[in-house]
């Protein structure tokens, strides 16, 4: 199997598991991300992937982030251009969540732009609603927002994109009740339930139902509003969806209120404050506080409206510090993880520095080593031509004892050569670490054997090293010998190879 297929599986996993299990889901991508990046593979996809998984959480920040990584990484040669046009629909829709509504517009109309290019329906529909509910919720334009929504259902209709009508016709619909023509709003919603009942869609039917319930409340038919709204309070208790069925007894009491009927009223004031335990969107209670200040004002009771107003402002601002803390939360998260990646990217900088900067130690300390040896063998070569010069020649005692003098004091700089030591700082500098490590873990080896090794981690050779040190090289392979016996290396395992694996 190649990597891309077991990415490719790893992301079909992911996707099963994307509704029912996030947790499960997000593990996949994770184990598919180690794979991406690993090989430069689908990285695009992947991240195209995580931040769909961060909006289904509500981490919208999270989602943006690695929408924008998914654009950044997106591969020419290896991605499709489809691929891209979901990249730009999907920040298109992210940046709307966000309340960034100039970034929006930018990549959904770029999206639209390259879909209608390729001709890709289905993602050009998304596109287009997504585009609506902008120009619905941000720019406040209703009718356009409305007649992007049906150029959407003509694309949709001609692709026979059945779901996809579905959203639509309840994008229409909202345009229209936003607008307050509830008459219109009407005729959509049902058709949008007329699609649900044929193609068993009861989940946008749930949305539906309540819609229309809210039409007719405020058209004033308020038998009508009854009827949808016990609708949708059933299907909100076969799905167990506790939020909408608290918003169905809240809206009873609404209705009842129109109706003067005070036993209902009560009735379901009651059911709506015995459910509010299950309830976990704070903003549907205390938006329902506030509805219910309003309408019991309006109908004289101030006691009961004082009482839920005081129940919506301490909830709201309850609200507002939770929204609060969690967005500092996500910012802390996100800054943490921007830290690490910049201090990585820091490390990452400062060992190829490090890196050059040891070459360059290694480059001076070979240049001196080879200037010392040379160096080393001049003095030898004219110390013994000096010898030879006075074996073979009948000179004076005097200019014998003269020579002799000049051959002791070669011999004595030879020794107590400044390079050398300078060289040997050199050493210490490049192989700090590598000395303190090895006398640390050996600390019975020598310091002249601590030199040999430093010198042959800096990789001389031992010939070199040999005339470095003024000894014979026999010397130097019993030195290496004895450091061999001591390090406890197993028989046939290079001393070189042992010392390079010291880092």
């Amino acid at each position: 199997m190649t990597i891309k297929t077991k990415i490719e599986n790893l992301l079909l996993k992911s996707a099963k598991y994307k509704n029912v299990n996030p947790d499960k889901s997000i593990h996949f991508i994770t184990k598919a991300l180690t794979l991406g990046s690993k090989h430069n593979i689908l990285e695009s996809r992947i991240y195209y992937e995580l931040g769909i998984y961060y909006n289904l959480k509500g981490e919208f920040n999270s989602s943006l982030k690695n929408i924008l990584k998914s654009l950044e990484v997106f591969n020419k040669e290896t991605d499709s251009e489809t691929f891209l046009a979901k990249i730009y629909s999907y920040l298109g829709n992210v940046y709307y969540k966000v309340h960034k509504p100039v970034e929006s517009l930018n990549y959904l109309l770029k999206a639209i732009k390259l879909q209608t290019k390729l001709n890709a329906e289905r993602d050009l529909i998304l596109s287009y609603i997504r585009l609506g509910t902008y120009y619905n919720t941000f720019e406040k334009e209703y009718k356009k927002s409305i007649d992007i929504y049906k150029k959407a259902m003509k694309i949709a209709q001609k692709s026979g994109e059945i779901e996809l009508q579905n959203s639509i016709y309840g994008g229409i619909a909202s345009g229209y009740f936003d607008s307050k023509n509830y008459s219109k709003a009407i005729v959509y919603y049902r058709l949008s339930i007329e699609l649900c009942d044929r193609y068993k869609n009861d989940y946008i039917k749930i949305n539906n139902l309540n819609e229309l319930a809210k039409c007719y409340y405020y058209i004033g038919d308020y038998y009508e509003s009854l009827k949808y709204n016990s609708e949708y309070l059933k299907y909100s208790k076969i799905f167990r969806n506790n939020n909408d069925i608290y918003g169905a007894f809240v809206f009873y009491v609404l209705i009842y209120f129109k109706l003067g009927n005070k036993s209902e009223i009560n009735k379901y004031l009651k059911l709506a404050n015995n459910h509010e335990k299950y309830v976990s969107d704070k903003i549907e209670i205390y938006t329902t506080y506030r509805t219910l200040s309003d309408i019991f004002g309006e109908s004289g009771d101030f006691k009961k409206e004082i009482f839920y107003f005081k129940k919506y402002h301490n909830l709201y601002i309850e609200s507002l510090n939770d929204t609060l803390k969690k967005e500092i939360k996500e910012m802390k998260s996100v800054f943490e993880k921007e830290q690490a990646e910049k201090e990585a990217e820091i490390y990452k900088l400062k060992s190829v520095r490090l890196k050059k900067e040891v070459e360059i130690k290694k480059q001076e300390l070979s240049k001196s080593a080879n200037y010392l040896v040379l160096k080393n063998e001049f003095i030898d070569r004219f110390t013994f031509e000096i010898k030879e010069y006075i074996k073979s020649t009948d000179t004076g005692a005097n200019v014998k004892i003269k020579l002799f003098g000049l051959i002791r004091e070669l011999e004595k700089k030879k020794r107590m050569n400044e390079d050398l030591n300078k060289l040997e700082v050199t050493l210490n500098q490049l192989n700090m670490k590598f000395i303190e490590r090895l006398s640390k873990k050996y600390p019975f080896l020598t310091k002249s054997e601590l030199k040999i090794c430093s010198m042959m981690k800096s990789g001389l050779e031992s010939d070199d090293i040999s005339k470095l040190l003024s000894i014979s090289v026999r010397t130097l392979e019993n030195h290496r010998h004895h450091i061999i016996k001591k390090l406890n290396l197993p028989k046939g395992k290079s001393l070189v190879y042992f010392i390079n694996g010291i880092s």
